[in-house]
């Protein structure tokens, strides 16, 4: 499985409605930091595939959909006061089918758990301020228009207040499909987008003056209100990289000089002097001697 897991030919996590699956590593808090504070889908599979080949423990279990079918389960200890990453993989495949690693579902749990449970906590009401019941289900929605129209699906909390018999979704609902709609188009989710900000230890004001960025469209992609072009997405994972953002702050002349070095030219400077000048005048340019046997 591991080799499965490595491969993106090999791995999936398609939504069916036969085969659901609960594919959500970015609200997975990394333990060992980067740019990111948040798991990357790639990042989230090769924790995977690292656990199976160090032969971490996996739990066979029936899934209920598809009914009879066998899955995989992985509870993978992130460290210290961090609650237990749960994983359920399942292995898909059939006559004249390939073998895929199927990733039904990564979540967060404090052990113990129970596979079937629904997720619930208490917020005030949008609309009268008594506590409401939270319950987490699929939704699909269309991204786009005409022929790259996408149905996407995630899973989102549905709000329901009894004393105003309503159900809603918020803001966490809205922030979801904000990051399935940039794992569609393949570009920085909010939270990856701030991390690498926040990595460089930089405000927003002055990411945006070392970058050139501007402060506004920063703040849209770091809330979730604009998904950045494809262009500034790729100039975001190059800032990423420390050695990058150095030479924007060298350019920008913000960047600390080391010390001894403080009122040093970072190139060789020649002074002019009277005997310089005199060389300089006396030099001529010599006609090249011909190669002896050559000569006219």
């Amino acid at each position: 499985m591991a080799r499965l897991a490595r491969s993106a030919r090999t791995r999936t996590t398609a939504f069916s409605p036969q085969e659901p699956t609960d594919w959500r590593p970015t609200q997975v808090r990394r333990s060992e930091g980067g740019f990111s504070p948040y798991f990357t889908h790639a990042a989230a599979w090769e924790l995977i595939a690292d656990k199976l080949d160090e032969g971490h423990e996996v739990e066979v279990v029936e899934l209920r959909k598809p009914p009879g079918a066998k899955g995989y389960v992985m509870k993978i200890d992130l460290g210290p006061d961090v609650p237990t990453l749960y994983v359920k993989l399942q292995l898909r495949g059939g006559a004249g089918r390939r073998t895929q690693l199927s990733l039904l579902g990564t979540e967060l749990t404090m052990e113990p758990r129970h596979v079937d449970a629904t997720p619930t906590t208490c917020r005030p009401c949008a609309e009268c301020g008594s506590s409401v019941a939270t319950s987490w289900h699929s939704h699909t929605f269309k991204y786009g228009s005409g022929a790259s129209a996408a149905d996407l699906t995630v899973r989102v909390p549905i709000r329901r207040c009894d004393d105003c018999d309503f159900d809603y979704l918020d803001d966490e609902a809205e922030r979801i499909m904000h990051e399935a709609v940039c794992h569609h188009l393949g570009v920085l989710t909010p939270s990856e987008v701030r991390g690498i900000r926040e990595y460089h230890g930089l405000s927003r004001a002055a990411f945006a003056k070392i970058t050139g960025i501007g402060e506004a469209s920063l703040g849209r992609w770091e809330n979730g209100i604009k998904v950045q072009t494809p262009a500034n997405d790729r100039y975001l994972r190059l800032l990423a990289q420390p050695s990058i953002l150095g030479l924007l702050q060298e350019a920008e002349g913000v960047a600390s000089v080391p010390a001894g070095l403080a009122g040093r030219a970072r190139f060789r400077r020649i002074e002019v002097s009277a005997t310089l000048r005199k060389r300089q005048r006396s030099f001529s340019l010599r006609p090249r001697q011909a190669p002896v046997g050559l000569a006219a």
